[in-house]
C-alpha cells in the first residue's frame, strides 16, 4: 500500500471574537504526518512546510507559546473535516466547517 497522508498539523497564529462573543482559534496548517506501509510494516513520517522556518510565521506563533519554553502546541486533524450543522438559531442547516479539533492523537 502507497503511503497516504493521516493527520494534518497546525498551531495556533492568533484568535478572534465574534459579535456574539465566542472566541474562535486562528490555526495554520504547518505539515502533514504520513503513514506508510510496506510488507505488512507500518511507520509514520512528519512531513512539515518550509515557511515554518519565516521568522514572520515565529512572529505569529510567539504569543501562544508555553509559558517560560521555546515551545508551542501542534494540534493533529483528521484530514476529511466534519461539517457542523447546528440544530437552530441563525445558522441552523448550515454547511460550515467546525471550528474545533477532530480528535488530536
Amino acid at each position: 500500500m502507497p503511503a497516504h497522508v493521516k493527520k494534518v498539523l497546525k498551531m495556533q497564529v492568533g484568535e478572534y471574537t465574534d459579535p456574539s462573543g465566542k472566541t474562535s482559534l486562528e490555526l495554520r496548517e504547518i505539515g502533514v504526518l504520513i503513514e506508510h506501509q510496506n510488507n505488512g510494516d507500518t511507520w509514520h513520517t512528519v512531513k512539515l512546510h518550509a515557511d515554518v522556518l519565516q521568522p514572520v510565521l515565529f512572529a505569529m506563533v510567539k504569543p501562544f507559546m508555553l509559558p517560560r519554553s521555546s515551545s508551542v502546541n501542534v494540534r493533529l486533524y483528521d484530514v476529511a473535516r466534519k461539517k457542523s450543522v447546528p440544530d437552530n438559531g441563525p445558522d441552523a442547516g448550515a454547511d460550515h466547517d467546525d471550528m474545533g479539533p477532530e480528535r488530536p492523537f
